[in-house]
């Protein structure tokens, strides 16, 4: 609860920053043909998507820097901040790098398994790793503070300020590079091309389902981008159907929009269905927590489904059951109306561009109060 009472002004401000470069794009024109650069079309729209952005990307470092500041106490807080960041930004891609030498023998290894590769998948493992990577900090300042407790008391100085930010980076850095982030490329690699696999074989409603819930199991972690680089690639498969002569009512492209819009909706679900949580079971909920309904609605409508994260980090057993349930049955729902999007991204703000609107909107409400509804049965009343 420390990292998520720090991160939630990130979350917030961040996203509303960038809800409102949407909306100056979709009133400026840009919504139906912005395409992949909405949100930055215009000089306005990107100094708040890039503030906002920048601010969002602070917020997994700081859950992380904190969780391990309440465990290891203020020396903690360099290892969790860098674990954080890492969790994040994934590892540094080997291609970037011209190496001085062969990288033979303990270099090489170091170069195959510390980097990422342009071919290799993601390496970034979001929120879930951001949270793994706080309490990998601060127990690991724990140790090295019982492993050096016993040295002279003149050198109780450098603990601090050298011995334990020198060894517990050090420390968290192999376990992210070499063990965290490698395993969660690995699993992004097969949940794409098991997506793949489903879309080849043409069972479109099923992966409505499955694109949904991905969406709402990590809120912009490794398995929501792999269901959304999905989704933006079958934009890109739409594009050259259609360039190739195909039009836009057949079947193949239908499909490749039918994808991205269980994909939005899916994200467009967790934001909203907690806010209503907040609204109609406040016995549920922190007073700050209720406190951010309204801006959980507007990212929510805005497809910023990280709004969401502050809640599935408090308390991830009981919460993101509830957000999958509720947008996996919108992917679902969305898919088997025939709704397609032709847009990557934007929420209400390129509806223009959604077929069937009405019915992708019921999806949208569907999910939302199934999710609510199930965090008001499943999630556990807070004391007092």
């Amino acid at each position: 609860m420390n990292g998520v009472s720090h991160m939630l002004p990130f979350v917030i401000g961040g996203g509303i920053m960038t809800a409102i470069a949407f909306l100056i794009d979709t009133l400026l024109g840009y919504g139906a043909t912005g395409g992949s650069s909405f949100g930055s079309c215009t000089p306005l729209s990107a100094f708040f998507k890039y503030g906002g952005g920048l601010a969002m990307g602070l917020m997994v470092p700081v859950l992380s820097g904190y969780i391990a500041y309440s465990i290891a106490d203020r020396p903690g807080l360099a290892v969790g901040f860098t674990g954080g960041l890492l969790a994040a930004s994934g590892n540094a891609l080997a291609e970037g790098y011209e190496w001085a030498g062969s990288a033979s023998g303990f270099q090489g290894f170091i170069a195959d398994y510390a980097f990422g590769r342009t071919d290799g998948g993601a390496t970034v493992s979001g929120f879930l790793g951001g949270i793994l990577a706080g309490f990998l900090a601060g127990y690991i300042v724990l140790l090295l503070k019982k492993a050096f407790a016993k040295l002279p008391p003149s050198l109780d100085g450098i603990k601090p300020t050298l011995i334990y930010p020198l060894l517990g980076i050090f420390i968290i850095c192999v376990l992210m590079c070499f063990i965290f982030n490698p395993l969660i490329g690995a699993i992004n690699t097969g949940l794409s091309n098991m997506l793949t696999a489903i879309a080849d074989a043409g069972l479109i409603t099923a992966l409505g389902l499955l694109l949904g819930a991905m969406m709402a199991i990590d809120m912009g972690g490794p398995i929501n981008k792999a269901a959304y680089v999905f989704g933006t690639g079958m934009l890109s498969t739409a594009s050259q159907l259609m360039a190739g002569g195909a039009d836009a009512s057949d079947p193949a492209v239908r499909a490749c929009y039918i994808a991205m819009a269980s994909i939005m909706v899916g994200g467009m679900v967790p934001p909203v269905g907690i806010a209503l949580a907040c609204r109609f079971f406040p016995r549920k909920f922190t007073r700050a927590e209720r406190a951010s309904w309204v801006s959980n609605l507007v990212m929510g409508c805005s497809f910023i489904t990280e709004g969401a994260i502050p809640f599935a980090a408090a308390d991830p057993l009981h919460v993101i059951p509830c957000t999958m349930a509720g947008a996996g049955v919108a992917g679902l729902l969305s898919a088997l109306f025939g709704c397609t999007l032709m847009a990557p991204h934007g929420g209400i703000f390129v509806f223009a561009t959604v077929g069937s609107p009405l019915l992708y909107i019921l999806a949208w409400v569907a999910g939302s109060v199934i999710t609510a509804v199930m965090l008001g049965f499943i999630k556990k009343n807070l004391e007092g």
